[in-house]
């Protein structure tokens, strides 16, 4: 095929199959009918326009314009042979389903002379009403007047009604119009014309100013290439949740609070490969732990499962760590700890959590799998629910074990209604494939980062905490060569109190310091230590300890304080005999008296100034 440049009028000759590759993949354009726009400089998106597009009105008169043109054309008419087209539009066969009349011979002849022209495009003779734009029939100042009263009265965050713009945008135009500026009649604007006026607008910005970015961005967002994803362990998707029910302790019987559940969830195949319980919030420990049991090899924790019927895959260091924008993912112990065993961090946009919907789908699974007790309905007038403070009860090695079962032997399982394939084959497959993932050396350096950290005092007996107590011979041995006593940080992991990390002042250098009772504290989380001693406290309430206690100490304040007001002493014969000769232990024994040594007549007052004080000599012992 020979092209001609309209420009430089210089030819190029192209191969017919690579022209028409070309035309088909966009590469090349062909611009026909009446077509205005440039479609290489336009910036409108390119629609695929079609017959099959048209309304059901404009395509029947379509096809009944064709065969019009085609029975002219059959009949061996040309376009300016008036007189035949005027005989041939007479004869023209018409059908039942017609519903369109005859053209006059003028109208036909245009339709036959715009289609040749066109070269037998039938966009050439679509009415000219089709698409065509509404004329504003006001002026410039009222639409101006329109634009304004939108922006400043509808299209704000306290979203008022499209009527009380009307309302305004009235009372504006009338001031208009007594100065001068607009005419009486056009005051005068429609409901309707101010609702098309809105429906113009953009339904994305409609939102956007209306109900804020987040929840138009959370209205009309879409996925075009999803997480790009391609292999197992290449985006790792962190987060989480609440449970809606109270864990009770196995050995003590005591509450331990709602759980609130990590996951790490493979965005490839939607497999999980770590999760970790905890109650003290949603915090840096409780996702470190999470990344803890990811890296590790699953058998240690399936072992102990008899009830399991698959294996738990993944393990190692994930390529990237999806999170969301929560304080304890942009702290910098989390920064440390993704440096620690060299991995990346990406963070999703703020309120866009479906940046990570693996992660979200799952927690939506799995909230149907959780025990019906603690389930969240919607209210319904007329019913009472169930209160769930008196069934929502649950032990921790019961929510372990059903837990562990859904994330291994359940959700891997389930057929996805889209891909049709299964977690647990999209993940072992890749697994297999990919090279073998890496594995820590050392995962005490991540429960460092992950410790609470606190400023202490460490003197003779250690590291002192309201009822608990670190110490050791090496702590000591240190101890004794920087000062009696000082102050340093102190790390502790708030799911076991059973050992604290002290750093050194000088070397700052971490020293495992264990629990001086171990027997209480291993594997003793903050927050049932918390509860033992709350427990405690209320047992010595109600029995009365601290009232006796306060009881005496008053008692004994009374006492001190009437020997402070100055009171003489009296003292009669028996007194003296008694506190002459004798010690204070023997006389709280209630011994024998000795026998007495001065007779003293009668009683005596005695007074301070009457007191002798001996003169002793003082000598110093080598």
């Amino acid at each position: 095929m020979q092209f001609e440049d309209t420009i430089t009028r210089r030819s190029y000759t192209w191969p017919i199959a690579d022209v028409t590759k070309q035309i088909l993949n966009n590469e090349l354009h062909v611009v026909g009918a009446s077509d205005s726009k440039d479609v290489a400089t336009a910036d409108a998106p390119s629609f695929l326009t079609s017959i099959d597009s048209l309304p059901a009105k404009y395509k029947e008169q379509l096809l009944f314009r064709v065969r019009i043109i085609k029975w002219i054309k059959k009949n061996g008419a040309s376009r300016g042979q008036r007189r035949i087209i005027e005989r041939l539009l007479k004869k023209f066969p018409i059908e039942e389903s017609d519903t369109q009349s005859l053209p006059t011979a003028s109208t036909a002849m245009s339709w036959v002379r715009d289609w040749d022209e066109s070269g037998g495009n039938v966009a050439a003779i679509v009415t000219k009403n089709f698409q065509r734009k509404r004329l504003k029939k006001y002026s410039e100042s009222v639409e101006a007047e329109i634009n304004k009263v939108l922006l400043k009265s509808y299209f704000i965050r306290t979203r008022p009604s499209l009527q009380n713009a009307a309302t305004i945008l009235r009372r504006n135009l009338e001031n208009l119009a007594q100065k001068g500026v607009i005419t009486a009649e056009d005051t005068i604007v429609s409901s309707s014309t101010l609702r098309r006026r809105v429906n113009e607008v953009d339904p994305y910005y409609r939102d956007v100013h209306r109900y804020g970015a987040s929840y138009a961005k959370n209205k009309w967002r879409y996925s075009l290439a999803g997480t790009q994803a391609v292999r197992a362990l290449q985006r790792l998707e962190v987060d989480h949740t609440i449970l809606d029910f109270v864990v009770i302790a196995d050995s003590t019987g005591i509450p331990l609070g709602r759980p609130i559940i990590t996951i790490i969830v493979d965005a490839f195949s939607g497999y999980l490969v770590g999760f970790y319980i905890s109650f003290s919030g949603a915090g840096l420990a409780a996702v470190l732990n999470a990344m803890k049991v990811g890296l590790m090899p699953k058998t240690a924790f399936t072992s102990n499962a008899p009830f399991l019927t698959q294996e738990w895959f993944g393990y190692g260091v994930g390529e990237l760590y999806v999170v969301d924008n929560g304080l304890e993912f942009h702290s910098i112990q989390f920064v440390s700890a993704a440096l620690e065993i060299n991995t990346d961090i990406q963070y999703c946009p703020v309120r866009q959590p479906w940046f990570k919907p693996g992660v979200e789908r799952f927690f939506g699974e799995l909230g149907h799998h959780l025990p019906p007790q603690g389930k969240v309905v919607k209210p319904v007038a007329n019913c009472i629910p169930m209160d769930p403070r008196e069934s929502a009860r649950i032990t921790f090695s019961d929510l372990c074990k059903g837990l562990l079962q859904f994330f291994v032997d359940v959700h891997p399982l389930k057929v996805h209604s889209r891909t049709l394939a299964r977690p647990i084959d999209l993940f072992r497959e890749s697994f297999e494939q990919i090279p073998p993932p890496l594995l820590p050396t050392n995962l005490e350096k991540l429960g460092l980062i992950a410790a609470h950290q606190k400023m202490l005092t460490v003197g003779n007996e250690g590291i002192v905490m309201p009822g608990l107590r670190f110490n050791s011979h090496e702590l000591q041995a240190e101890r004794r060569k920087l000062a009696p006593s000082f102050k340093t940080s102190v790390k502790y992991d708030p799911e076991n109190l059973g050992f604290a990390y002290v750093q050194h002042p000088k070397s700052l250098e971490w020293l495992h310091v264990p629990n001086c009772h171990p027997e209480y504290a291993d594997n003793l989380s903050m927050i049932q230590h918390k509860a033992v001693r709350v427990h405690m406290k209320q047992m010595a309430i109600d029995k009365g300890h601290y009232d006796a206690y306060f009881t005496a100490k008053a008692d004994l304040i009374d006492k001190w304080q009437s020997l402070a007001r100055g009171q003489k002493l009296t003292r009669d014969t028996k007194s003296a005999i008694q506190f002459a000769g004798l010690s204070s232990t023997k006389s709280l024994q209630g011994g024998e008296l000795p026998a007495p040594q001065t007779q003293l007549v009668s009683k005596n007052e005695i007074t301070h100034d009457d007191l002798i004080v001996p003169q002793f000599e003082a000598f110093v012992l080598d």
